[in-house]
């Protein structure tokens, strides 16, 4: 009786620990991935004010036809998913975000580049 108890609570103890092992690369995850949607959601919303300044003519405040002058906001600078840089030319403007968490490759931090022009914008996720 007391060998198949014993076998039993050796068995548990390696039911639980594959259950937390699980658990915590589940939750990695999710981790990662909610924070590359922040970081591309974000970026988005980058997108829209850069076009808002573009379409907003240059007697109101506005870029009136050019990205020029378009300064990125303070609150997009440093966030709780990651960093954000604006590239700022006449005629584009680049935004990258790097994320806080490391990316699909187990090497690096997500990190997307949004293009935005005056004929829209893309979004490219690097990993």
């Amino acid at each position: 009786m007391g060998t198949q108890q014993l076998l039993l609570i050796i068995l548990s103890t390696i039911a639980v620990g594959l259950m937390i092992a699980v658990g915590i690369n589940i939750y990695t995850e999710y981790s990662t991935e909610s924070s590359r949607n922040e970081i591309v959601s974000q970026l988005q919303n980058l997108c829209v004010m850069a076009q808002m300044h573009y379409k907003k003519p240059s007697e109101t405040g506005g870029g009136g036809g050019s990205f020029s002058g378009f300064i990125l906001p303070q609150q997009y600078k440093k966030t709780d998913y990651g960093t954000f840089s604006a590239n700022v030319k006449d005629n584009q403007i680049k935004f990258t975000g790097k994320g806080d968490y490391i990316g699909k490759n187990g090497k690096t931090q997500i990190r997307a580049v949004a293009t935005i022009n005056s004929n829209g914008f893309s979004i490219k996720i690097n990993n």
